[in-house]
């Protein structure tokens, strides 16, 4: 008897999961305990789905619930296993919800460890063990645990259905073939289940080939969904970057502006100050003018008064304060108007659509970011009484618009237009090679045959035949070159650092990143930009057109005739101060920068 108690006392005791003695009981809200290796496992096997449940009740817990340690339990597990009697056998171990019971143990249902398809029954571990000794039951076969084997009894003649008709499509027992289904097209059901097993195996290969389908699927949505991502991530911090540099230049323009306000102010009071020493000077001269009469016309030395009058009559010449020196403040409502119309642009709605739809969508990845602190970003004109430089300034303040930020060469469409942009240069005698020559106007290059006595200096190109202009290129500006020799000559704009001296890579037009030339041939054009060239086979002409758009980091060419065909766009980001430049390479090659500044 005390056997039988301690051996309930074990089955109390024992995990349902490992069916063995509780480790670190732990009891969850249900009120079943588990050991806490086992219902953790067991749990983390249901992760995705809506809720976890219980093992043994099925009861769902929204969430997952938090093990702590039964101390009780585990004091008494730790009493019970010093007991000297073993522990229960697994095969007496009570099914759990879900498990298959014995159907033969009658007074505790026991877990089932086999099902026997000739028995059509469950068995334990225990009352299995006579098919494993018995020799007319070792023939049975065995399959892991099964419910419902009742459905594989035919229920006319209480027989195992071990046959399968095809005409009726139906699982038969060996009477129903020689009975009710006589003539009709039987085969034993393993043959019908080999058949099936083909089908089967054929079935999960498709399956398993459409999984993997939907899986690249998903792989490759996940890939769209991360460009996005990175897309996103990479537009977002342009634009950051591009507005902080809007926010800057318009910082800075707005310090110019006052400044040249104050400036005129100040230069305005000062005038007025003057004007009125001037004329105080002149009312206090009167003012003893008119004393001195005063009193001489009530003399009565007759002839005192005769040589005194003509002297104190005869007044000054009096200062001429006519209406033209007398200058208003109309420079401030310039001023004024020309901010206002900046402020209606930015906030114009239907201008920033339109800007975004001419927005370009790629975005440069190998350029460095924009320094705004460069004083080449901004040139105010010098800002006077008279409406034509504030003119010059209103230009100006439009380029400084977000919508230029995104506006593509693409709407430059005539000369006419271009020359709206003209700039005049004029080349750089410090930076021309020894084989080249300038003009006394420093507007053309002849390539010589021999090296010409320019002085040293560190600007001097050293071993290519190329020179710069004096003049930056800055905002929008437009200029001709027009070449004046047989066959060639390239026409450039670059970086004002550029080296003047070194490897080909790093000093010669084109072959670096800080240079874009157009070599200019009888039969076409190359453009070159870091040693990669673009050829265009289109009918050459001898002048050139060259437009920079420095903030919108926009450089074209174009072949000018009496309109201009647009050769090449290249759109990028501005790093530092741009000039123009010629690259002349055979002996008697002459190019020369057009006048176009009257137009």
């Amino acid at each position: 008897m005390a056997e039988r108690e301690l051996q309930l006392d074990h089955e109390t005791f024992s995990c349902c999961i490992c069916l063995d003695l509780l480790k670190d009981p732990v009891t969850i809200p249900c009120g079943h305990s588990y050991c806490m290796s086992c219902v953790n496992t067991h749990w983390n096997g249901e992760v995705g789905k809506q809720s976890y449940s219980c093992p043994q009740c099925r009861q769902n817990f929204t969430w997952r619930p938090v093990l702590m340690k039964n101390t009780l339990l585990a004091a008494l597990v730790e009493e019970l296993s010093r007991c000297a009697l073993p522990a229960a056998p697994v095969a007496h171990c009570s099914a759990a919800h879900g498990d298959v019971s014995c159907d033969l143990c009658s007074v505790r249902k026991v877990k089932a460890v086999k099902s026997c398809l000739q028995c059509l029954v469950s068995y334990c571990k225990e009352h299995l063990q006579p098919h494993y000794d018995v020799a007319a039951l070792k023939k049975h076969k065995l399959v892991e645990p099964t419910e419902n084997l009742q459905d594989n009894i035919c229920s006319l003649h209480d027989e195992v259905m071990k046959m399968f008709c095809r005409t009726d499509q139906q699982c038969i027992c060996y009477l129903c073939s020689v009975d009710g289904h006589k003539g009709h097209d039987t085969v034993l059901a393993v043959t019908k289940r080999h058949e099936m097993q083909r089908e089967l195996e054929d079935s999960i290969q498709k399956i398993r080939q459409r999984i993997q389908e939907k899986q690249e699927q998903v792989d490759l949505l996940q890939s769209q969904t991360d460009d996005a991502i990175r897309c996103g991530n990479k537009a977002v911090g342009e634009t950051d970057r591009v507005f902080t540099q809007i926010a800057r230049l318009m910082e800075r323009t707005r310090t110019e502006v006052k400044k040249h306000i104050r400036a005129q102010q100040e230069a305005e009071e000062r005038r007025v100050n003057e004007l009125q020493d001037k004329l105080q000077q002149e009312i206090t001269e009167l003012k003893r003018r008119y004393n001195n009469l005063e009193r001489l016309s009530h003399t009565e030395d007759h002839s005192g008064f005769i040589l005194t009058f003509p002297s104190l009559s005869k007044l000054s010449e009096e200062s001429d304060f006519s209406a033209s020196e007398t200058r208003s403040f109309l420079f401030l409502d310039v001023v004024t108007s020309a901010v206002a119309e900046l402020r209606d642009k930015l906030l114009d709605p239907s201008a920033l659509d339109q800007a975004a739809d001419e927005e370009d969508t790629g975005l440069p990845e190998d350029d460095a970011h924009t320094s705004v602190d460069s004083d080449e970003w901004l040139t105010l004109p010098e800002m006077n009484f008279h409406g034509q430089t504030m003119h010059g300034f209103q230009q100006e303040l439009d380029t400084l618009a977000p919508e230029r930020m995104f506006q593509l060469q693409n709407e430059v469409t005539s000369r006419a237009e271009l020359l709206s942009y003209a700039h005049s240069v004029t080349l750089d005698p410090n930076t021309a090679h020894a084989l080249l020559s300038l003009s006394a106007e420093d507007v053309i290059v002849r390539h010589m045959s021999s090296e010409q006595e320019h002085p040293e200096h560190p600007d001097r190109f050293t071993d290519f035949a190329q020179v710069l202009t004096k003049e930056a290129l800055a905002g929008r500006c437009y200029l001709e070159v027009k070449g004046r020799c047989e066959d060639y000559f390239s026409v450039v704009v670059a970086s004002k650092d550029i080296r003047r001296e070194g490897p080909f890579d790093e000093c010669s037009f084109g072959n670096n990143t800080m240079s874009w030339a157009l070599d200019c041939y009888s039969d076409g054009y190359v453009f070159w930009h870091n040693k990669v060239s673009t050829t265009f086979t289109v009918t050459p002409s001898k002048k050139i057109g060259i437009f920079v758009d420095y903030i919108a980091g926009i450089v074209s060419f174009y072949s000018v005739t009496q309109e201009v065909a647009l050769i090449h766009t290249v759109q990028t980001t501005f790093t530092q101060p741009l000039l123009a430049g010629i690259w002349l390479k055979d002996v008697a090659d002459c190019a020369e920068i057009c006048n176009i500044s009257h137009h």
